[in-house]
């Protein structure tokens, strides 16, 4: 009998030895996607931390990290005003604005000082990078972060060469002792055209695969975008945008994620976690006893014991909330 004929194309990836367990902080930086593989790891029960926003470019990715790891203090100078509204070039527009420069200051340098602090426990940091494609000041030749909305006649658009996100992110990895995962984000950045979002892909691709080459022991790749685009080539695992993977995307991602990074021992805590979750977040159709989240609370309790880094807190209030209201 003929094996059956798979209609799909299975991206291959390759085990690497286990680099993250609970024992690991885990640093996600970078784009959107960077932001997806954080939830999951964060709700995974790991220890974990998603600094200065949605950073999709290099460049700016990597000014960000050294200025935490170098101890940079940001000041008047680094901070830029528009209709009374205060922002860094350096970080993302999301929730890295405020009325008051003295508020903004204090919000951007004790992140600074946490990133500083995270990186000085020797964390697995995933960097995902989202497009090649920058934008300079033309007033200081400053790469940014983020446009802030601001008029495009004040900025000079290229794209990135290759060496120079190497040149750079070889001298990031230099300072930092952490092994690093690469990855390159699956959402296409279409405001640019398809022809243009390849190209920036492209570079990206070539870029990490070089830095791997010249940092072997401490810098490894993750196919995130080879997977969406080859393995899940269809509009089903899409947002209603068509441009973002959706929820059953990222978790067929974040399973083989799991698969290449994680040991058994870890997968099965993992599992344990899940379980625990499903249970905290059931909204049960009748009235539940107390001993049922008297339970949960003991539950909660062991795992935290096998997830020593990652704080329990607000799911254990949440449980104190519900039993405070029915005592």
């Amino acid at each position: 009998m003929n094996k059956p004929k798979s209609f799909r194309t299975e991206v291959n990836v390759e085990k690497v030895r286990p680099l993250i367990d609970y024992d690991t902080p885990v640093l996600s930086v970078g784009s959107c996607f960077a932001f997806e593989l954080y939830k999951k790891i964060t709700l995974g029960g790991f220890k974990s931390m998603h600094p200065g926003g949605m950073i999709y470019n290099p460049i700016s990715l990597k000014t960000h990290l050294n200025n935490a790891v170098m101890g940079h203090n940001y000041n008047e100078k680094d901070i830029v005003s528009h209709d009374d509204i205060f922002f860094s070039w350096n970080h993302s527009g999301k929730n890295y604005h405020a009325n008051s420069i003295d508020l903004l200051l204090q919000k951007l340098n004790k992140e600074n000082n946490e990133i500083k602090e995270f990186i000085d426990q020797k964390p697995v940091i995933i960097v995902t990078f989202g497009t090649a494609i920058i934008y300079e000041l033309k007033s200081t030749g400053q790469i940014v972060a983020n446009c802030h909305k601001q008029s495009q006649s004040s900025f000079h658009k290229r794209m990135l060469e290759v060496d120079e996100i190497v040149t750079y992110w070889t001298d990031m990895i230099q300072k930092i002792e952490a092994n690093f995962i690469f990855t390159v984000s699956p959402v296409r950045h279409l405001k640019d055209g398809f022809i243009e979002n390849n190209r920036s892909k492209s570079k990206l691709i070539l870029a990490v695969h070089q830095i791997i080459r010249n940092q072997s022991k401490k810098c490894f790749y993750f196919p995130s975008y080879e997977i969406l685009m080859d393995e899940l080539r269809d509009y089903r695992f899409y947002s209603s945008d068509w441009i973002h993977p959706n929820k059953e995307a990222v978790n067929y991602i974040w399973d083989k994620f799991a698969d290449t990074f994680f040991d058994q021992p870890t997968k099965e805590v993992l599992m344990e976690v899940g379980k625990l979750r499903k249970t905290l977040n059931h909204k049960p159709m009748f009235e539940v006893n107390l001993s049922f989240y008297e339970k949960l609370k003991n539950d909660i309790q062991k795992i935290s014991q096998k997830t020593s880094l990652y704080n329990w807190k607000d799911e254990l209030n949440q449980i104190d909330v519900i039993l405070a209201k029915k005592i």
